[in-house]
């Protein structure tokens, strides 16, 4: 259980354009460093608190970059995501589903050899053997915090952030680079620099900036604690999109695009893909007055495999232009199924990009709190996409320390009030974020070959 309470309160769409937060001075406002789904989170959060804010994005605008593409809810980021959304945007996103479970159907998808194409296991994940009950024994996390042991829900992540932007537009500034934070002398206000040279001033600082966080790395270094330790997980993606396109389902095995799938290469145990379709039910046109769209229905898919056959140093890798990423898929599969590879003959070709796959340790250490500053999301624990809890703990995050920080603003924004409420979200995240990796590290060793924790070595500086 939750010990956050859940706050849904509602409003009409059609007045979010015209939303307006409370008259703010530099005193009173939470700054929010990264617009990513973390970020965004916890802004609706605050706004649907009347707590002032402003989200400072480094990207230049919110389609700088591919931002993902389907994303599983669990039931903990489920109801995460009811606390931060409010009811009626949360009904409308739910309306528009994007999986099996979105339109009552049963979980389907196949287990199969990506060289021959033969079917190995059928039904959800591939029919696996080794069951995602497996995992559930004495100690281990809830099955909430396991990922797609329990998915409630699908989304597309791009409609999620276009969703939590929603009525927040004029609290966003983008192309911001966080570069230091300092206090005042009587620590009540901190304020954030960023490479432009300019400065924003505020009550709290909170980093959701992603696996590099600046602003965690600076809180760490202010507080004399040791930088972050980040594991490589030895593995490095390519992951895109192909839409359903009628040529592309003429094409491409009906079995295989329904629910998720995994294929393995037989020639490397380290090889493999993963396929999800991401169909929706509704427009988001039609739900959202116009002010989200809707992309085509889509097969999401990424090819997970050792760095070592990748042959090119992680800065090139991950500097790869989406014809390139585009490339390394084919090189990748070239001895594949002719019927599997359509996946990628036929993809959208500005939506492939290349991905390391870094985590925290599963048990995040605990530290003195700071009094203003605190982080979320990848910022702090970032981990594995195997389990599906990364972008659900975030959003948890969110809900947890927008909730919090309520009831500091309550108790008349208070120093002692904030300073309490970090203490306490980061006390909660620790338990649960904990939990999250090492689940995700359990889903990583049964889908794909992934090794302990321990095994690991932490990425060089």
């Amino acid at each position: 259980m939750f010990r956050f309470r859940l706050r849904t309160p509602s409003f009409s769409l059609s007045s979010l354009s015209s939303l307006k937060m409370q008259a703010s001075t530099n005193a009173s406002r939470v700054l929010i460093v990264g617009g990513g789904i973390g970020g965004l989170s916890l802004a609706q959060s605050l706004c649907r608190t009347s707590i002032p804010f402003t989200v400072f994005e480094r990207d230049p605008s919110p389609k700088f970059r591919a931002q993902g593409y389907r994303l599983g809810h669990n039931q903990m980021g489920d109801e995460s995501l009811q606390s931060v959304l409010g009811e009626e945007l949360y009904k409308k996103l739910r309306a528009m589903g994007a999986g099996e479970e979105d339109r009552g159907l049963k979980a389907a998808g196949v287990r199969a050899d990506a060289v021959s194409g033969e079917t190995l296991g059928s039904g959800p994940m591939g029919g696996n053997p080794a069951s995602f009950a497996t995992m559930k024994k004495a100690g281990d996390a809830p099955p909430a915090a396991q990922g797609p042991r329990v998915r409630a829900f699908t989304s597309d992540r791009t409609i999620l952030r276009s969703m939590l932007g929603l009525g927040l537009e004029s609290h966003i500034s983008y192309g911001k680079r966080f570069s230091g934070f300092s206090l005042s002398d009587d620590n009540t206000l901190v304020t954030a620099r960023f490479d432009d040279g300019t400065s924003e001033s505020g009550a709290v600082l909170v980093g959701a900036d992603g696996i590099q966080s600046r602003v965690y790395s600076e809180l760490l270094s202010v507080g004399q604690q040791p930088p972050p330790i980040r594991l490589d997980l030895e593995r490095r993606c390519i992951y895109g999109k192909t839409r359903l396109t009628p040529g592309f389902e003429a094409a491409f095995p009906e079995k295989w695009r329904k629910g998720m799938s995994i294929f393995k290469d037989p020639t490397n145990d380290a090889k493999v893909l993963f396929m999800d379709p991401v169909i929706f039910n509704n427009k988001a046109e039609d739900l959202t007055e116009g002010m989200v769209t809707t992309p085509e229905n889509y097969l999401y898919w990424v090819i997970s495999t050792q760095k070592e056959e990748i042959q090119m140093g992680d800065e090139e890798f991950l500097s790869l232009a989406p014809e390139k990423a585009v490339e390394m898929s084919l090189k990748l599969t070239q001895h594949w199924n002719p019927q599997l590879r359509v996946l990628l003959e036929k993809q959208d070709v500005q939506q492939c990009a290349a991905l390391r796959l870094v985590s925290a340790p599963p048990n995040i250490p605990e530290r003195p709190s700071h009094s203003s500053v605190t982080a979320l999301g990848d910022a702090v624990h970032p981990m594995s996409p195997a389990g599906g809890s990364g972008a659900n703990t975030a959003i948890r995050d969110a809900a947890v320390l927008g909730s919090l920080l309520k009831d500091a603003w309550q108790d008349k924004w208070e120093p002692g009030a904030i300073a309490r409420a970090i203490e306490d979200y980061e006390g909660q995240m620790r338990g649960y974020a904990s939990q999250a990796i090492a689940g995700s590290f359990r889903a990583g060793k049964m889908m794909g070959g992934m090794k302990d924790a321990e095994e690991y070595k932490p990425l060089k500086a």
